[in-house]
């Protein structure tokens, strides 16, 4: 099964254009999106794991001379599995899919959106590995991850990097079933979002590093590089930021709670090596519950630091001075000073 690997290189990737009939233009060939991808995606993946994961992107062969299909109906008609496989079938003639890891769909619909599963089964002539009975006839799927974006704009936020593919990059994500996501949380009693803006698998088209426990979590971060504190312990400890591929510690866990892990996770997060766009630079705290009961887009909650609880969290990191503390759990967590991109935490 060749799905996509959380750890893995050069996972081959297809990518199909497809053309929606209640929109004449498209923003790029089909070429140009391959080797867009090729260049800003694998970039960040690679910075963000630190090499261990990247991929191959290619082009569906047998489309137009501009790298474009067309679905034969408007965008009204959109649902995720009739599209994805609808894409599928426009390229399956000219494909052996037992060849790539994943399917990539960009239609050319100008608004912003994104939609992936990463696991379903999808109708191939070639590739199949069940047996389905549909209708009466025997017909074989394929378990693959497929990935819907829009070609949306280029620049719609003013970032440097090309936002559609951000898109991409955080669709991805779930192709890997990265447990991070962005989700409305109940907080102090404000209605706010958990993630955005420290991770790529925020509300997109933010493409910043994965935060610390989800780079632990698919093992991009080594153990290593983790040091775990447990109250009443009291010390202090250099923390590197996360962005880099160094020794010493880059996560701070403290658990409230073990098998499984519920308590605070402390990173330092700044602007480098693909993280240049950050809001801010410092140490963030995060509250982390790893149970089963608890859903994907609320496993992470990044700590709100700011004077203005419910707005995007871009004060959420603390600098030289600054504490978080949990009076109900006796916890406090101070930055104690900085030398160059460390803290004494």
């Amino acid at each position: 099964l060749l799905k996509l690997r959380v750890i893995g290189t050069n996972q081959k990737i297809l990518v199909i254009c497809v053309k929606w009939n209640d929109v004449t233009s498209t923003r790029m060939r089909g070429s140009e999106w391959v080797t867009l991808f090729n260049s800003q995606v694998n970039d960040f993946y690679n910075r963000a794991t630190f090499n261990k994961t990247n991929f191959t992107f290619e082009l569906s062969a047998g489309s137009s001379a501009d790298g474009w299909y067309s679905l034969g109906y408007a965008r009204s008609g959109y649902e995720y599995k009739k599209t994805g496989q609808d894409a599928i079938n426009l390229v399956d003639p000219s494909v052996d899919f037992s060849q790539y890891n994943g399917v990539l769909v960009i239609t050319n619909n100008p608004d912003f959106g994104g939609q992936t599963n990463s696991s379903h089964w999808w109708l191939t002539s070639e590739g199949g590995e069940q047996v389905f009975i549909e209708n009466g006839t025997a017909v074989r799927r394929r378990q693959m991850g497929l990935s819907i974006i829009n070609e949306w704009h280029a620049h719609d936020h003013g970032l440097t990097y090309d936002e559609a593919a951000a898109v991409g990059a955080h669709e991805i994500g779930h192709q890997l079933d990265l447990q991070t996501h962005y989700a409305d949380i109940q907080w102090h009693g404000v209605t706010r979002e958990s993630i955005t803006r420290w991770d790529v698998m925020g509300l997109s088209p933010f493409q910043h590093h994965f935060l610390g426990w989800a780079k632990a979590d698919r093992q991009w971060l080594i153990p290593a590089r983790v040091t775990t504190v447990s109250p009443p312990d009291d010390r202090t400890i250099n923390l590197s930021p996360q962005e880099r591929d160094v020794s010493g510690t880059q996560l701070i866990k403290i658990p409230l709670a073990t098998r499984p892990f519920m308590g605070y996770v402390v990173e330092n997060r700044q602007r480098i090596n693909g993280d240049e766009g950050l809001a801010s630079a410092g140490v963030l705290v995060s509250l982390v519950d790893e149970s089963p009961m608890v859903v994907y887009g609320a496993k992470d909650i990044v700590m709100d630091n700011e004077p203005s609880p419910g707005q995007l969290l871009d004060g959420a990191a603390l600098d030289v001075g600054g504490s978080f503390v949990d009076t109900v759990h006796n916890i406090n967590i101070s930055v104690i000073s900085r030398t160059v991109d460390n803290y004494n935490v």
